[in-house]
Order: structure tokens, then C-alpha cells, then sequence
């Protein structure tokens, strides 16, 4: 039984597979043609700008870019790191006050960004 879904599903992989070559030599075709080419060139542009427009839409409206400008926001970088560094990966000892600092902080610029519809944090480390 097991052999002959593999079987099936192998065929039906190959077919997908010869069906996309297709697929791709006809859209490279159809992207060369003079005025066709260039009308499927802008349509193809829009729907990329559209989903591109989509996914910034949705970050906008979940999540907040901000930099640590204050001692708090710096803080809130500081125990990310130590959940990241100490806890998750064990890659340092767990401190005691659940803040992973190091020699390079006073110098550092932290960003973190803030999930909007929980009022938490996650950092980038520039």
C-alpha cells in the first residue's frame, strides 16, 4: 500500500515538475514578445508592488520600530538577550537579574520591535 502512494506521488511530481518547465519556457516566451511582453511585464510589476504594499501594510498595523533611547527600552534589550543568549541557546550563564550585558553596550545602538496588540518586544542589534 505505502509502495504504491509512493509510486503515484512520485508520477504525480514529475508531472508538476514537466507541467512548471512548461510553464516557464512559455512565460519566457510570452515575456519576449513585443507589447504582450511589456503589458505581462507591468501586470507582473503591479501584483509584486500590490503583495509588497500588503506585507508592509500588515507589519505597520502589528509591529512598531523603535530605538532604545531610554534606560527602560535599553533594559527590555537586555533581558531579549539574556532569554535569547542565557536561556534559550545556553550560551551564557543565566544572570542573576535576567540581563545579559557585555563590554560593547555603552557603545551600541538597540532597536527593538514592539508588537502592538501585546505591548511586547523583540530586538535587532545594530
Amino acid at each position: 500500500m505505502q509502495a504504491n502512494f509512493l509510486f503515484v506521488l512520485t508520477i504525480c511530481l514529475t508531472n508538476v515538475n514537466i507541467l512548471l518547465g512548461k510553464i516557464m519556457t512559455w512565460s519566457k516566451r510570452l515575456l519576449n514578445t513585443p507589447i504582450i511582453g511589456d503589458i505581462t511585464k507591468k501586470i507582473a510589476s503591479l501584483k509584486v508592488n500590490h503583495e509588497a504594499y500588503n506585507i508592509a501594510e500588515h507589519f505597520t498595523q502589528f509591529l512598531e520600530p523603535q530605538v532604545a533611547i531610554n534606560n527602560t527600552l535599553k533594559e527590555e534589550a537586555f533581558k531579549i538577550r539574556h532569554n535569547v543568549y542565557c536561556e534559550e541557546l545556553a550560551f551564557e550563564d543565566i544572570k542573576e537579574g535576567g540581563q545579559e550585558k557585555d563590554e560593547f553596550d555603552d557603545r551600541s545602538i538597540f532597536s527593538l520591535i514592539k508588537h502592538k496588540p501585546t505591548s511586547t518586544y523583540t530586538r535587532v542589534h545594530i
